[in-house]
């Protein structure tokens, strides 16, 4: 992926792969971003990292229940409040509608 983004925008900076979640929230910046690419498979780690770009005000990108599909055409962009039929953007949108966090 850091490749394909360095073809699409020389210029991008970069960051280091890491595993986000409540016990390493503390340590890393979010506000210094532009965008945040979100592919954490635990929902406490995920509704985390959503929760804290969103005080930052930061974009973030996050993908969903995506394992074991195999027909990546049937793969949609959209706003969390407006998917369907996905077990774990169900509960996430849920979950950020507790904590206040809308579109």
């Amino acid at each position: 992926m850091r490749e394909r983004i360095l073809d699409i925008n020389p210029s991008a900076r970069w960051a280091t792969k890491l595993f986000y979640g409540p016990d390493t929230a503390d340590g890393i910046d979010l506000s210094v971003y532009d965008y945040i690419v979100d592919a954490v498979g635990a929902m406490t780690a995920k509704l985390e990292l959503v929760s804290r770009a969103n005080a930052c005000g930061v974009s973030i990108i996050s993908s969903m229940g995506a394992a074991n599909k195999l027909d990546a055409s049937a793969f949609e962009v959209a706003d969390i409040y407006e998917t369907a039929m996905c077990p774990m953007a169900r509960i996430m949108r849920r979950e950020l509608r507790k904590r206040e966090i809308m579109a």
